[in-house]
């Protein structure tokens, strides 16, 4: 799981595949407690998840808060990381990224071995 996180596409709405547990026995919601609570992971703030937001919901935001939603993806991600705080975007959206620590990167290496023995990844 620690793999899939470091891939940096892992978020609080993806879907943990079944075999995790009838292969291994992971338990995926313990586990990535676990990941969090020995610093291996943690869940990102909703400013760090802001990239992988779709426009439609980063203009919604913007609309919300009376700032003009035109342009491309990155001139409206600007425009709601320069005027809208932390605590509104907070409440704007509930989905966050899972961001892999030095310690976890350092776990990975550690363990590349017994990882690539389990066959393709995505």
């Amino acid at each position: 799981m620690l793999w899939r996180i470091g891939l940096g596409t892992f978020n609080s709405q993806s879907m943990i595949p079944n075999y995790f547990e009838y292969k291994y026995g992971v338990d995926d919601d313990e586990s990535l407690e676990l990941l969090v609570r020995k610093g291996y992971a943690y869940k990102a703030s909703a400013r760090e998840t802001l990239d992988t937001l779709s426009i439609p919901v980063l203009k919604r935001i913007l609309t919300e808060n009376q700032l003009d939603k035109k342009g491309k993806k990155q001139d409206v991600l600007d425009r709601v990381r320069d005027n809208v705080s932390d605590e509104i975007l907070e409440q704007s959206f509930t989905i966050r990224n899972y961001v892999i620590t030095d310690e976890g990167r350092a776990i990975i290496k550690a363990y590349d071995a017994i990882i690539q023995k389990h066959g393709p990844k995505m």
